[in-house]
């Protein structure tokens, strides 16, 4: 398995996302797109701003986890043409994108649950952390949360 398939040093590039949906626009059985950004929100956390996240990925758990996700969701939503997935590692500044999934389908409806049902499980299962660096650069360290 490679990483690089998967994660991406820094904040994700607009290129990359608009290559994404390139690439897919082939797809002449696809009738819907799904699309999920995370972008870092700059919070409060003490009455501090927060500047940036560095995500930290373990990252052979982190592929095999991306795998099993995959299989899962083609497995339950048999109309799906494609599953992109892309998240950051490193330092990542408030404001920027750290995660896109991109899911393809013949309908959206099972487009848009697969959609969601893959940042759920890339949240809950994924080996990923973040540490939010506030503007004194002092540091909270935040635990991935299905919210």
């Amino acid at each position: 398995m490679d990483k690089e398939k998967y994660f991406i040093r820094g904040a994700i590039p607009v290129t990359i996302i608009s290559k994404a949906m390139i690439n897919h626009k082939e797809e002449k059985e696809t009738g819907a797109y799904s699309i999920f950004l995370g972008q870092v929100r700059n919070d409060f956390i003490n009455k501090k701003r927060v500047l940036k996240i560095t995500y930290s990925v373990y990252e052979l758990m982190a592929l095999q986890e991306i795998e099993k996700i995959k299989k899962k969701i083609f497995n339950k939503y048999t109309d799906l043409k494609s599953i992109f997935i892309r998240h950051s590692e490193g330092d990542v500044a408030s404001g920027e994108i750290s995660f896109i999934v991109l899911v393809s389908g013949g309908h959206r409806i099972q487009s848009r649950e697969a959609c969601a049902e893959i940042v759920d499980l890339f949240k809950k299962d994924v080996p990923v952390w973040k540490k939010e660096i506030l503007e004194d650069y002092s540091h909270n360290w935040r635990k991935n949360e299905i919210l």
